[in-house]
């Protein structure tokens, strides 16, 4: 452990990439699907709402399994832990590559999304290794990630929907897994800082149902219908789960998540935040290629096949992972809510305009990169606004916690989305514009409402250095 932990205090950089390279990978999984989505329905013989499992148990595992491999990260190591989501994102592509049904592949998509726990773990150990100086940089480098990754999972995606067997996706994916391990196993140190206590196995079955049914009803409701009894059933019976859970982590004596730092105010309304914020963005991922494919015989739509509708999303993926990068110099100098709060009133601006002028490819492309600048001031200030509010042996849980409320935003961002165009369709089966306007403005709202929430988040403290206690607030 002293050499890997060496080796990484001497090459911080070659660390950052590594980090860099899982938190890829598994960000551009999680859209490459998407596109082929239609191919499967046809080639499995199945509905369209049969194939949406494909991203539907991607989601659920990712969210509600990072939060338990977080804390286990804290107290084993988030070395091995890392590497062991990797593996298991790694066999969920086998498997998804040779799967001969639908229930199989489905399967494979379930254990890639063991891969979600990457980030929190990437995120614990940027804070566990590097200078703080160098933390704001890092982690504005690693959270351009999923922004970057899920644009450029969509043209990909597209692409080898028109041109190449859908099983040369998931051989991509585990080649990405394959260099993601070995770069892991060679690079990263092992952990310095360590939890003590024991895994609390009955909260996280509580929290996995809990959590997992009603995020399962958000990504449902499209085709189940919001005021289904299923629907209805699922966020009733997971927000009881919730609240007992909450009782029962409260009297427990290792609990998998601290509420009691999680309900300290920095800490609530940052991840408040963070769930409003991915509610906008990733619904703009599914609204934008999903309107440059509406047939120009509609009158506003551009006729793009799925590639090319895709693509326009690489000049968003180019300009997020510059704004990143920049955030994080924004937030070594003036601190993480102030690059928060600017991105996410950018992204107000940017969805208003994309609401009100889409009637080109470049206006696409123009208002899309503004929101990508947004974005890539926005997203890297969250993670270190919790970073600076835990103690160091919390940082994995507390960043899990935060990226599931990113992917519960994001959830419920496309559901909604996805119902507000299924809700302003004509009788041909072509969306109306005014369908999209819509999606655009709620977006719009919700971006506002990330502003609101976030102007109440204290001014933080600079991420302490290692083994410094964290006072409350």
């Amino acid at each position: 452990m002293a050499m890997n932990t060496t080796v990484a205090a001497r090459s911080p950089r070659a660390l950052l990439i590594t980090l860099g390279l899982g938190t890829f990978t598994v960000s551009i999984a999680a859209t490459t699907v998407v596109p082929v989505l239609p191919v499967l329905q046809q080639h499995f013989g199945v509905t369209a709402g049969d194939t949406a499992w494909l991203v539907t148990a991607y989601f659920l595992v990712a969210s509600t399994a990072t939060p338990v491999l977080g804390r286990l990260g804290d107290m084993k190591g988030k070395r091995p832990v890392l590497i062991g989501a990797l593996v298991l994102f790694l066999v969920g592509s086998l498997v998804c590559a040779v799967a001969p049904n639908l229930a199989l592949q489905i399967f494979g998509r379930a254990l890639q999304g063991f891969g979600g726990a990457v980030f929190p773990l990437a995120y614990g150990i940027v804070r566990d290794e590097l200078p703080v100086a160098r933390i704001p940089n890092a982690i504005g480098f690693l959270a351009a990630t999923p922004a970057v990754g899920g644009a450029l999972g969509l043209p990909l995606g597209g692409f080898i929907a028109e041109h190449a067997p859908v099983a040369i996706i998931f051989v991509a994916q585990s080649t990405l897994a394959i260099t993601a391990l070995t770069a892991a196993w060679i690079t990263l140190p092992g952990s310095r800082f360590r939890a003590s206590g024991r895994v609390d196995i009955v909260g996280a079955i509580v929290f996995t149902v809990g959590f997992g049914l009603p995020l399962l009803a958000v990504s449902r409701a499209v085709s189940w219908g919001w005021g289904s009894p299923t629907t209805l059933g699922c966020f009733l019976v997971g927000a009881a789960l919730l609240a007992g859970w909450a009782w029962l982590e409260l009297r427990t004596t290792d609990p998998l998540v601290n509420i009691r730092t999680f309900i300290r105010r920095p800490v609530l309304l940052t991840n408040l935040t963070t769930a409003v914020a991915g509610f906008g963005l990733f619904g703009s991922f599914i609204l934008l290629p999903q309107l440059a494919q509406v047939p120009e015989s509609s009158g506003y739509g551009l006729g793009l096949a799925a590639s090319a509708a895709g693509l326009l999303l690489v000049p968003n993926a180019l300009v997020n992972a510059a704004t990143s990068g920049m955030s994080g110099r924004v937030i070594g100098r003036w601190g993480a809510r102030t690059p928060l709060l600017v991105g996410c009133s950018i992204a107000v601006a940017a969805f208003v305009l994309l609401s009100v002028a889409h009637g080109g490819a470049w206006l696409l492309v123009l208002w899309s990169c503004v929101l990508a600048v947004g974005v890539g001031l926005s997203y890297p200030a969250m993670p270190t606004l919790i970073l600076g509010a835990v103690e160091q042996h919390e940082s994995s849980e507390a960043s899990g916690v935060n990226t599931i409320m990113r992917n519960a935003g994001a959830a419920a961002g496309s559901a909604l989305a996805g119902s507000i165009i299924a809700a302003h369709t004509l009788p041909s089966g072509l969306p109306t514009e005014r369908g999209f306007s819509i999606a655009f403005l709620v977006a719009a709202l919700a971006s506002a409402l990330a502003v609101a929430i976030g102007v109440w988040i204290p001014r933080e403290r600079p991420v302490p250095e290692p083994g410094t206690p964290v006072r409350a607030g």
